[in-house]
């Protein structure tokens, strides 16, 4: 996995090899204000895993007709 690509694409290694091969591609639902998909923690049976994500999200205001 790339690190700081979002959507994180995240490989397959054989270890024996070294050959790396895609096994998933990784984005939150709401990607809004993503800005980096971090560690991704795999089951040893391959059918669960979790990852964490940094969301930076902000509101702006127009305040005008202040005096």
């Amino acid at each position: 996995m790339a690190r700081g690509q979002v959507p994180a694409q995240v490989f397959r290694v054989d270890v024996a090899s070294g050959q790396r091969s895609p096994w998933k591609t990784i984005e939150p639902a709401d990607a809004a204000g993503i800005d980096t998909v971090g560690r991704v923690m795999m089951s040893s049976d391959e059918k669960a895993y979790v990852y964490s994500y940094v969301r930076t999200l902000s509101d702006l205001y127009l305040v005008q007709a202040l005096n």
